[in-house]
């Protein structure tokens, strides 16, 4: 059974300018925590079909996940999904829908998570870890937000 969650966050700029901030993978660097790297495999644009690998570094070591663009409508969805056999994870589907609506003078981020594919002790592991993996994706939007909203 999938591990679901569902994170929102208001940011206080416009929602092209959100948009722009979650697929600009170029400027990653400049509000991702524990960024390395990101390399792109597949297209040069967050869009249908683009592929790249993003490099963290976590808990001391560097780990590595594969990203897949499965669905795009500018300035209002995206969609991920990271095989996790494909990544330093080993194991599991990731899928990520970012929702993008305007309100109360700037734009309301839903973040839905959704883990699946653990089997076993994995599964087991996984739901104890849910909350911190939630924690980190908000985090990310946290950053993000507060980089956006610097002007930076």
């Amino acid at each position: 059974m999938p591990i679901q969650f569902t994170l929102t966050e208001h940011f206080h700029v416009a929602k092209e300018k959100v948009f722009e901030g979650l697929t600009n993978l170029d400027a990653a660097r400049s509000w991702m925590k524990g960024f390395v790297r990101i390399e792109k495999i597949k297209g040069d644009k967050v869009e249908p079909g683009a592929v790249w690998r993003e490099t963290r570094k976590m808990f001391g070591k560097e780990a590595t996940e594969e990203f897949e663009v499965t669905s795009v409508i500018p300035d209002k969805e995206i969609r991920l999904r990271v095989d996790g056999t494909k990544g330093s994870s080993r194991k599991g589907e990731y899928l990520f829908q970012y929702l993008l609506e305007e309100k109360n003078g700037g734009t309301e981020v839903t973040l839905n998570g959704e883990i699946a594919g653990l089997k076993g002790f994995s599964a087991f592991i996984g739901k104890l870890f849910a909350g911190m993996f939630k924690k980190a994706c908000r985090k990310d939007l946290l950053s993000l937000k507060q980089h956006l909203e610097s002007g930076i």
